[in-house]
């Protein structure tokens, strides 16, 4: 349980932000292990500062506008929009396919901005209910990324990654233990590039959800 009040403040707001949700007072403080009088001073002060508010009817709550309005400010201010996004479109018109672009934050990389290539015919694009936090395991940029880390610490992050607990979302072909991290790093380092998935097991050869591939591409210099 955290000690700090603006910890719990953070905590409360992001669990709200999870799907937009609206929830009751008692399931906040159940999910976040927090005892109700405790949270409902932390709403109510919450609430006074305009991050969240109470629906008159039901008594839920759900946050304002207010940090989504924050966030895109800060977006905004990146550069990303003015400067990534015509790179971005650029690449998946010429390749027709779905680009999606990844930066550093702390331990982990984060999608920050995407383009559809494709016109017609099947198209992939992630579910936008799906955590922005990019798979480092499973993913080419995950990859890509671990490979300019030391190993043991490549390691640690993929497998204290919330991706790495549940292996079947990604297929039958993504690592499932420290050993095989290592053996795609490997592969991923000598090869100079991501890619999604290399192995050759008959499980692999079997699932094939679409005809794309996902590869990671670097728009900095090395």
């Amino acid at each position: 349980m955290s000690h700090i009040p603006a910890e719990r403040c953070l905590s409360i707001v992001q669990l709200l932000s999870e799907g937009a949700a609206e929830l009751p007072l008692g399931a906040i403080a159940e999910t976040l292990d927090l005892p109700k009088s405790g949270t409902h001073r932390l709403l109510s002060a919450l609430v006074e500062q305009g991050w969240v508010q109470q629906d008159a009817q039901t008594g839920y709550y759900r946050l304002t506008m207010r940090l989504a309005i924050l966030g895109q400010r800060f977006y905004i201010a990146t550069g990303i929009p003015d400067i990534c996004q015509p790179l971005l479109d650029y690449l998946a018109g010429l390749s027709a396919e779905y680009v999606r672009l990844a930066v550093i934050d702390g331990d982990q990389l984060v999608w920050v901005a995407h383009a559809q290539g494709a016109r017609s015919g099947l198209m992939y694009q992630p579910a936008a209910l799906h955590s922005n936090t990019v798979p480092l395991h499973a993913t080419a940029s995950g990859k890509a990324w671990l490979c300019t880390l030391k190993t043991e610490q490549a390691v640690q992050l993929a497998l204290a990654s919330p991706a790495f607990q549940n292996p079947n979302a990604y297929g039958p072909c993504v690592a499932r233990s420290g050993e095989q991290i290592v053996e795609e790093l490997r592969a991923t380092a000598e090869r100079g590039y991501g890619v999604r998935a290399t192995k050759q097991s008959r499980a692999c050869r079997r699932w094939r959800p679409s005809s794309r591939r996902e590869w990671v591409v670097p728009l900095q210099e090395p």
